[in-house]
């Protein structure tokens, strides 16, 4: 995964002057994230003839979005991927209603509680991956063993050979770490 280079989000963000943004800017994003972001709705059930519309609406929205983003408070593609959820969440809304001016024959492949449980899947998916790869492994255990596989404490403490208060506190550090990461993606356990 790359960064986006701090220019291009200044020229983009609340830098950006009030007429708009320039054109060379916006080229430089559209070419850097457009591939990001038809993938992500794709992935999320869209069909190809839907997803080149989506994604356009979506590119749509983001100058009214750019000048209120702030780089200290997350990165940009979490940013993206919200608002790329979001529109997918309305869009399959509008086409269950039959309020969508898009092909009224392909159907959705997954109606919304379908995809909010999917994404909220991903993301603990993700975030048990991702804190799993950066723990201890003897903390890791402790939170595997007592909150996944639902093992009491003494249970887990005798077989890592640790105390029952050690089990409870790596267990508990891991779930908040897991807990965070699910958080900056608008997801709570």
């Amino acid at each position: 995964m790359f960064e986006t280079r701090s220019s291009l989000i200044l020229r983009l963000g609340p830098a950006a002057n009030k007429t708009g943004w320039d054109e060379t800017s916006w080229r430089e994003f559209v070419a850097t994230y457009h591939a990001f972001l038809y993938r992500k709705v794709l992935r999320w059930g869209v069909a190809i003839e839907d997803a080149k519309d989506l994604v356009q609406d979506i590119l749509i929205k983001l100058p009214g979005l750019m000048p209120k983003f702030e780089p200290s408070r997350g990165k940009l593609r979490t940013l993206l991927q919200t608002v790329a959820r979001n529109s997918v969440i309305d869009w399959l809304r509008l086409k269950q209603r039959g309020e969508t001016s898009l092909d009224s024959d392909s159907q959705p492949v997954v109606c919304d509680t379908d995809f909010e449980t999917r994404h909220r899947q991903h993301v603990l998916q993700t975030a048990l991956e991702t804190v799993r790869h950066g723990a201890n492994e003897l903390t890791w255990a402790c939170f595997e063993y007592h909150v996944l596989r639902r093992l009491t404490a003494e249970e887990v403490a005798l077989e890592l050979g640790i105390s029952s208060n050690a089990v409870y506190v790596n267990s508990s550090r891991i779930l908040g770490r897991v807990r965070e990461f699910c958080e900056r993606f608008g997801e709570t356990l």
